[in-house]
This record gives C-alpha cells, sequence and structure tokens, in this order.
C-alpha cells in the first residue's frame, strides 16, 4: 500500500533534460506523502549499506594488521586471531595513494566556440605595407577583430584553479581514495556554502565516508556513471545547537526517540539523526528523519542547477552489473595471509637452520666448559663423550642457508599484492631472488594497473571539475573574478560578461595530479628553450622569463636588461652600473644560466 502512495505522489517541479527546475510549487502539495516517500528512501538505501557492514568490519581490521579467521571469507562470525606482525596491505595502501595524489589537479579549459573582440588599428596599404595617412595627418584607423578565446579560457583556468587551491580539495580528494581502497565506495561532495570563518561564500569540496550516504539502491553506479538514480542523502549526526544552525526544529527531531542517540563520547549528550536529502524526481532538497510525521524544516528547490547529484562516486573495483564492488584491501587478503605463512616459514627454517656447536663436556676442561656455556643461549650443546663417537670434541653442525624458492615465492606473493593495491614496485625499494623474467612480467602488470587508477581518479575529478563549474556560474561575482584574474592591464583582460564560464568546457590535465619530478621538468624545459634558440620569430627572452616563472622564480623581470639610453652605447666589459674592469655587480647572463640550471 505505501508503495502505491508513494507512486501517486504528484511532481510539483516539472525537470527539463534532467535538470533540477524551480518553478513555483502547487498549492495542494502533499508533503505528508513527500516524507513518508523520503523515509521510505532512507530505509531501502540503509538496507543496502547494512549489507556492507561485515565486510567494511573485515577490512578495517586487515587494515589495522589483524589476522582474520580465513574460513569465513565473507563474513566476519570468524574470530580475529591476533596481529601480524608484518603488515603488508596498509603501507602499499599508503603508498598507492601518495604516487596516485600529491598535487592539485590542473584545470584545462577552452571555449566551445571562437571569440572575438574588436579594435581600432592603422589602415595599412598593402602595397607599401605602411600605415595609410589621412588628411589630417593621422593614420586611418579602422576596425580589427582580435579573437580572445585563448583569453577567455585563461579565465575559467584560474578561477577552477583558484577554487581547488583556497579549499582544502587535497586532502578531502586524497580522503576519497584512501576510502575507495578500504570501502567499495568512495564520495566526495561539491557544493557552496557561507564560511563563517573568513565571513564569505565560496565553493566547498568534502569527502563524505561510505556509511554515511545514501543512495537508490536501483541505480547503476559504473566508471563514474551515475544513472537511474531517484535519491541521494546524506547521515547527520547533530546536537541541538548544531541542528539551530542549519534551521532545524529541535522539537521536531527529538519528538520521536527513535531520533535519537547518546554521544559516542560523552553520554550525556543526546544527538538527533536527521538525513539531508536530494530528491532528483521531485526536484526538492531538505532534511528529514527517519521516524516521525513532520519536517524539521520545510524542503525546498535544489539550491543550484547541476548534472546530477553534488555526491560524486570513486569506485577503484568494477564488476559487471553491480552498483558497488569488493575493495582492493579484501582483494589482498589472501595474500596477507600467504605473506604471515610465509614469513613464519622461513622464521622457522632460519631457527633450524642455525649453526649449533656440540663440545665434549668430558674431555675439555672445566675452564673451557664454562667458556662456552656463557656464550650465546642455544648456541652450544654440551655432549659427554662426544669424541668416543668418532667426532673432535667440538663440530659445528647446521648452516643458515634457506631454499631459493622459499625467497621466490615470498617475492612473487608480495609483487601479487603491490599489483591488487596499485603500487609500482620500483617504488619499494625491495630486492628480490625471483628470476628477472619474472619481476619484470609482474612490474609490468603493477604499472598497468596504476595507470588505469589514475585514468579512473582523472575521470573523478574531471566530475567533480564540472559540476563545480556549474555551481560557480550561479555564484560567482564580477569582484571575485577580478580579485583572481587581476585588474585591467593584467594577462587576464578579457571582459567578464557573467556568461564565460558558461561558454567554456573544462577538464583535467592528465597526470596533474602525480608527484613531480622537478630536475626532470627544469632539465626538458632548459631542452626546450636551446632549441627555441635557433627558431626563427621566437622571443626568447619572454620564454625564458616564463619559464623561471614557472620554476617558482618570483620577481624575474629584474634579470630583463634596460634598453640604452639615445646616443649611448655599451662598453664590452662593463656592468651595468658599474665601471670598466669591475667584477662586482650582477652579471645578467650568468644570472640566468644559475637559474634555468641551478644543478651546475
Amino acid at each position: 500500500m505505501e508503495g502505491e502512495q508513494l507512486a501517486m505522489i504528484e511532481d510539483p517541479m516539472p525537470v527539463t533534460d534532467g535538470a533540477a527546475g524551480e518553478p513555483e510549487q502547487e498549492e495542494s502539495f502533499d508533503f505528508d506523502a513527500l516524507r513518508r516517500r523520503w523515509q521510505h528512501f532512507i530505509k531501502i538505501g540503509n538496507n543496502e549499506l547494512d549489507k556492507f557492514k561485515d565486510p567494511n568490519k573485515r577490512a578495517d581490521m586487515l587494515m589495522q594488521g589483524e589476522l582474520i579467521d580465513s574460513r569465513n571469507v565473507d563474513g566476519i562470525d570468524g574470530i580475529g586471531r591476533g596481529r601480524t606482525r608484518y603488515n603488508a596491505i596498509r603501507p602499499r595502501v599508503i603508498r598507492s595513494v601518495n604516487n596516485l595524489y600529491a598535487r592539485n589537479p590542473k584545470v584545462t579549459a577552452t571555449t566551445k566556440k571562437p571569440f572575438y573582440k574588436t579594435e581600432l588599428a592603422p589602415m595599412i596599404d598593402p602595397a607599401t605595407g605602411q600605415p595609410v595617412i589621412g588628411a589630417d595627418g593621422m593614420p586611418v584607423m579602422v576596425p580589427n577583430e582580435i579573437e580572445i578565446s585563448e583569453e577567455r579560457a585563461d579565465i575559467v583556468e584560474a578561477v577552477m584553479n583558484e577554487s581547488f587551491r583556497e579549499s582544502s580539495f587535497k586532502s578531502e580528494a586524497k580522503a576519497g581514495i584512501y576510502e575507495a581502497k578500504q570501502r567499495p565506495c568512495g564520495w566526495l561532495e561539491v557544493g557552496y556554502e557561507f564560511d563563517e570563518d573568513n565571513d564569505q561564500d565560496g565553493i566547498f569540496y568534502r569527502f563524505r565516508r561510505f556509511t554515511e550516504v545514501i543512495s537508490d539502491p536501483l541505480a547503476e553506479f559504473y566508471h563514474g556513471v551515475v544513472r537511474n538514480c531517484r535519491f541521494m542523502g546524506r547521515r547527520l549526526c547533530l546536537s541541538e545547537s548544531e541542528a539551530g544552525k542549519l534551521g532545524l526544529d529541535w522539537a521536531v527531531i527529538k519528538s520521536n526517540p527513535d531520533n535519537l542517540e547518546n554521544d559516542a563520547l560523552d553520554s550525556e549528550l543526546k544527538r538527533g539523526v536527521v538525513y539531508e536529502m536530494w530528491d532528483k524526481d521531485q526536484g526538492l532538497y531538505g532534511y528529514v528523519c527517519e521516524h516521525g510525521q513532520d519536517f524539521p524544516k520545510p524542503p525546498e528547490p535544489w539550491p543550484l542547477v547541476i548534472d546530477g547529484f553534488p555526491f560524486v562516486p570513486l569506485k577503484l573495483a568494477e564488476d559487471q552489473g553491480k552498483k558497488f564492488s569488493r575493495p582492493p584491501v579484501l582483494e589482498a587478503e589472501y595474500h596477507q595471509e600467504e605473506i604471515t605463512n610465509m614469513r613464519q616459514t622461513m622464521n622457522r627454517a632460519i631457527v633450524h637452520g642455525r649453526p649449533v656447536t656440540l663440545y665434549d663436556s668430558i674431555a675439555l676442561s672445566k675452564t673451557d666448559v664454562a667458556i662456552l656455556q656463557g656464550r650465546e643461549k642455544e648456541g652450544y650443546f654440551g655432549v659427554e663423550n662426544l669424541g668416543r663417537l668418532n667426532q673432535p670434541p667440538m663440530v659445528t653442525v647446521n648452516d643458515n642457508k634457506i631454499d631459493p624458492e622459499l625467497y621466490g615465492q615470498y617475492a612473487r606473493n608480495e609483487y601479487e599484492m603491490d599489483v591488487l593495491l596499485g603500487v609500482i614496485s620500483q617504488d619499494t625499494g625491495r630486492a628480490s631472488k625471483a628470476s628477472a623474467t619474472e619481476i619484470d612480467v609482474i612490474a609490468g602488470s603493477s604499472e598497468q594497473f596504476v595507470s588505469a587508477e589514475k585514468d579512473v581518479i582523472d575521470d573523478w575529478m574531471r566530475t567533480i571539475a564540472r559540476k563545480a563549474k556549474q555551481i560557480l556560474e550561479q555564484t560567482i561575482t564580477d569582484e571575485k573574478i577580478i580579485e583572481v584574474t587581476g585588474r585591467d592591464g593584467v594577462k587576464f583582460w578579457a571582459k567578464y560578461t557573467g556568461s564565460v564560464l558558461q561558454e567554456c568546457d573544462v577538464d583535467i590535465e592528465v597526470g596533474s595530479t602525480t608527484r613531480q619530478d622537478d630536475n626532470a621538468k627544469q632539465q626538458v624545459n632548459i631542452n626546450l628553450l636551446n632549441v627555441a634558440k635557433g627558431v626563427p620569430g621566437i622571443d626568447t627572452t619572454e620564454m625564458v622569463l616564463d619559464t623561471m616563472k614557472d620554476m617558482g622564480r618570483r620577481n624575474v623581470d629584474k634579470y630583463r636588461l634596460q634598453a640604452p639610453t639615445q646616443g649611448a652605447q655599451p662598453q664590452p666589459g662593463l656592468a651595468p652600473g658599474g665601471a670598466a674592469g669591475e667584477t662586482t655587480g650582477i652579471n645578467p647572463a650568468q644570472s640566468l644560466a644559475d637559474q634555468m640550471n641551478p644543478m651546475v
């Protein structure tokens, strides 16, 4: 019956092209039916998350280095067997995330169509190549169109990159990647809010835990695409004061005891569980409790028009036909167990193969026996009448050699775990007795896996950047544009009309989030400058200065040579501002060389 009632809810806010609209609400809208609809969504969304409680707990235990009963792979009913001496999973996850994401992404923009501006320029006589002079003795000026597409794209790039720098995007995004390694999905929310600390509005990027975001169980998530999703929501656990800051009615929240729970650290503090809901079919946004008969705050139209929802999922594992997949950490569980067993086997081999010295306790003097007994424990053993066994009075047995195949099998397990967790084997600095062919094959697989993960993350950030641009289109002001790009006369001189963001598409530069090799980049720049010297028409001075800026040098314009005054000729060996023969002062040529090649 409830399903029938939900199906009868009329859409008071028709949506065109899948985006939330803003038509006026009808007076006859049934808010009670909407509340039941959202509470139903909360129920089915939580039912889906409940299925992942055991795998999530298992992944947590593995990350903490706890050994788990391998007889129960899919559940947590098995009893943990204590902590492993060597946690092979956690350091790999850390290395992998640091390799995948080390810097804020670099946004690139392209205009959807060419843009021009008209300026007056002297008319040029095609016969002479000189300006045409009018009757008044002044050059004849004619309209001249100049393309400004790149300048408009520069504005968008500057604004978008500034939004990443101003926010805590790097830490939020890294948290999302960590979550995707350990959970079926990592979430990042994109939105706009008033920052009380800085007393200004701004775009925000927030990591959201897998366990606090509910979504339509009927939806399809694959390779960053979200389809057929009716709703998404986020679970909030608020104190009375926190609810007040959001404009929520605390009386409505506490009207049903099932909405309250004790604070994890302060048992006397009651917190209310509220869900922030985004209903795409209805085009409505608001807050509702899982239990109760009223809204703590009346629902309203979506505050911003974006493609889809403000929550962007990141999945590092894909199973065809499944919304969520088994995370990489759980895939590595078998190899953790194998590595643990192999290490125990090698330790036993080392102990059992440790050299032991046997001595004849009767044949040796009391002084010699006392000396031997005071040596390494379990390293020397006395045997009476050892000499009668056709043995010398002292003999060493065993050796500390381990079968190389044992090392090879151990190394293969570690390399295979590198592949599963996205670690490039060369980054670990690990030596191995496995064959060179085996290492090359597994290392190649590891690099391919890492490249695939980087591609997934680039797509994830590309979606985030596109939603952020759509939000900025509706919120950014002329003052903010000027603050970011500079006033007239600076590089970004193309006039901002309010539509510059809408007129551009944005993308993420491939590889811009990974760690940068500064030395390699400097060498590339130097090689480029050397090539540019032989190309006619290139302003190498400007190119050098831009390269120095790109390398982080400040105030590079101080290296420009001032044009000599009329009639003055530079003297050989004369430094600017100095006398002939002086060796003090700036040597511009040497300064540029030092700046461009600091390794010399």
